[in-house]
């Protein structure tokens, strides 16, 4: 597992929009996350999925699970974490 690059997680607003889109909620698939992150590309998004999933923030769920990526622990610690810096991220605009 790599170290959670602070930056990334709360500088990129693809893996700040992932961390905030599966707060609260059991999992979401690839699409549904594109869907809801504004100007997400599946490029961009198969990246931020990646990156948080290699820091163990998110975790990729199998055919079994309902396939999919849902919080791990410590990314429901970090999703709250981003929710407040997009908070204020807006509020500064």
């Amino acid at each position: 597992m790599k170290p959670i690059d602070l930056d990334f997680v709360l500088g990129s607003r693809y893996s700040r929009g992932v961390l905030i889109n599966l707060l609260g909620v059991s999992h979401r698939r690839f699409n549904q996350l594109k869907n809801t992150i504004d100007g997400a590309t599946g490029k961009a998004l198969s990246w931020a999925l990646r990156r948080l999933t290699e820091s163990g923030l998110v975790e990729k769920l199998t055919e079994d699970e309902g396939v999919g990526y849902r919080l791990t622990a410590k990314g429901g610690s970090m999703a709250r974490v981003a929710t407040d810096a997009e908070t204020l991220r807006k509020r500064w605009e």
